[in-house]
């Protein structure tokens, strides 16, 4: 009798030992809670690189390989840059079948299938301060987890030797790409390649999601794209969970917007495109106007791996006027005085009823080039920018990147082709951009009482339905062109001597001005005068633009005249 009970005690005893490591799916959803009963959710703590783009800090294999993974909703792939001292746990699939990989953003790579271990270790769960542990598939996917750490082991992803000039893999967050003729198509694909449905299959998330937040970017514009403009803790990717402490307003959920590949027809649901209604820029003292048509509404692609804003033509110009920028043909870049980073102008990008605001200062990047110590000036000495707006001609639809998303809280429910969006909440920030950048990280950026709550298929908590995608479709307007059209009066040309002429100075507009926001007017109602006229020189020595202008005291005096409204802006009066 006594020797049973010790076979049943040991039999029992290894039964338990087994358990944590599972022959089947183990829910980790339903075990890492606190004493609360509030669920633990992993948060993967975001920095941003060099190019102004937001990363992930990961490792694969043993002897690690470390990879700064760019952020990118846009597609659903892991892929990374090859280097000389690779794991030796990777095991390279399909015989180093080379892939060919054209991406809808025109991101181009040639990668080939690999499966190692994927570790994180910035990477926290909430609730709970001390969590460990081992989940598995069927023993083909193993996840050991602990408090700063998460490591999964047999996740596929992509090298690549040439990606043309990227310098950074991507984190792949979309959804499914449904293009049969195409390497890209995910049918081709198991479900270890998409890290999302790797999470969910482990028990760690319920659905294949995410909520994305950047509000801790402080990164001033005289910083950006410079070494000295990088950041290691800026932003909160929260596995399968919506934060309400990270958003302030509405938060609103939207279909995405179909995709159509203008080469095969084929039709993809599963991109993050919204629809964008009226733009609007706003000054200080609370006048609004509006830049594009009072009907408008279009496609917008949002893409974490753009810096860079696409918009229409005639939006952008209406934005130049109200600003003062001058499009340089031989840079094929808008310039702006940087000073107009102080004036607290903004711009409003509708979604329906729900606006986002995005500081103009966001789209400003210095002129600074580190290899020659000099910036673009205007004759007075002041600092000249870029503003980072491009005509959509260029991509054949608007994109919407990095000064976008830094003011954007979204939740994605991939297999609900579903986002949500909501005003993200910022950290505080000088309002100097010459000043040093703040010390708050996002790991400590925020906290409410509010719980966090898991995103399941068909409903992201907290989020109010809107659906205005029925009928809209994304599919692009021809060939992208290298070059857009740009009234005369906005550009500048460069002659033989390096002088860069423009034929604009003052502006008038009859639009109205009034508090509420106005729509009454469209571009071709803008009254131009060119009474006055405006020229710039470039010193090519010393990469300096010099301007002189005919009856005014130079460039600083017709800013002024431009600022105070002396027949010129309405706005900003």
């Amino acid at each position: 009798m006594s020797l049973h009970i010790l076979l049943m005690a040991f039999t029992v005893a290894l039964v338990l030992q087994l358990l944590p490591f599972g022959l089947c799916q183990t829910n980790l959803t339903d075990e890492l809670t606190n004493e609360l009963g509030e669920t633990a959710f992993p948060v993967i703590t975001l920095g941003k690189d060099i190019t102004s783009l937001y990363y992930a800090n990961v490792s694969f294999g043993d002897p690690a390989d470390e990879q700064l993974l760019r952020v990118d909703i846009g597609q659903p792939y892991t892929w990374l840059i090859s280097k000389p001292n690779d794991s030796d746990t990777a095991v390279y699939l399909n015989n180093g079948y080379i892939y060919e990989f054209s991406f809808m953003d025109s991101i181009e790579v040639n990668v080939s299938a690999t499966m190692d271990s994927m570790n994180f270790t910035g990477i926290h769960f909430t609730n709970i301060s001390d969590v460990s542990g081992t989940y598995s598939i069927d023993s083909s996917s193993t996840a050991i987890i602990g408090s700063d750490y998460m490591s999964i082991s047999n996740i596929s992803f992509f090298e690549t030797n040439y990606a043309s000039f990227y310098t950074a893999g991507s984190l792949g967050l979309g959804g499914r790409i449904s293009d049969g003729s195409a390497a890209i198509d995910s049918e081709k694909f198991d479900s270890s390649f998409f890290f999302l449905d790797r999470l969910m299959n482990l028990g760690i998330i319920k659905t294949p999601s995410y909520s994305l937040w950047f509000g801790a970017d402080t990164v001033p514009y005289d910083r950006r794209k410079l070494a000295s403009g990088t950041m290691a803790d800026c932003g909160k990717l929260i596995l399968g969970a919506v934060d309400p402490s990270l958003y302030t307003g509405i938060l609103r959920s939207f279909k995405m917007i179909p995709f159509i590949d203008p080469v095969s027809q084929a039709q993809s649901n599963n991109y993050p495109i919204l629809p964008l209604g009226t733009i609007y820029i706003n000054s200080a003292n609370g006048k609004s106007l509006n830049m594009t048509s009072e009907e408008f509404v279009e496609p917008v692609l949002l893409d974490s791996r753009y810096s860079t804003t696409y918009l229409p033509i005639d939006a952008i110009v209406q934005i130049a006027v109200q600003i003062g920028a001058t499009f340089v043909e031989s840079l094929d870049k808008w310039l702006v005085a940087c000073s107009v980073a102080k004036l607290d102008v903004s711009l409003d990008f509708t979604f329906g009823n729900i606006e986002i605001r995005v500081p103009l200062e966001d789209f400003l990047v210095t002129t600074y080039d580190p290899k020659s110590n000099t910036s673009l000036h205007f004759s007075t000495g002041e600092e000249a920018c870029f503003l980072a707006m491009v005509s959509k001609d260029k991509t054949g639809y608007n994109v919407l990147g990095g000064p976008f998303l830094k003011n954007l809280y979204m939740a994605v429910d991939i297999e609900d082709s579903s986002i949500a969006i909501a005003q993200a909440k910022m950290v505080n920030q000088s309002s100097s951009s010459s000043g040093s950048i703040r010390s708050t990280s996002a790991s400590s950026a925020v906290s409410s009482a509010v719980s966090l709550r898991p995103i399941s298929s068909g409903h992201i908590p907290y989020a109010l339905s809107r659906n205005l995608t029925s009928s809209m479709t994304l599919f692009p307007s021809g060939v992208p062109s290298l070059t857009s059209y740009v009234p005369d009066q906005f550009t500048g040309t460069v002659n033989s001597e390096g002088l860069i002429s423009t034929g604009r100075s003052f502006y008038q507009t009859s639009r109205s001005t009034s508090t509420p926001k106005s729509s009454e007017t469209t571009y071709e109602s803008l009254l131009l005068s060119t009474s006055q006229s405006t020229t710039a020189t470039v010193n090519a020595g010393s990469t300096n633009i010099q301007a002189s202008k005919s009856g005014s005291e130079g460039w600083i005096a017709w800013l002024l005249a431009v600022i105070l409204g002396a027949s010129s802006l309405e706005l900003l009066l």
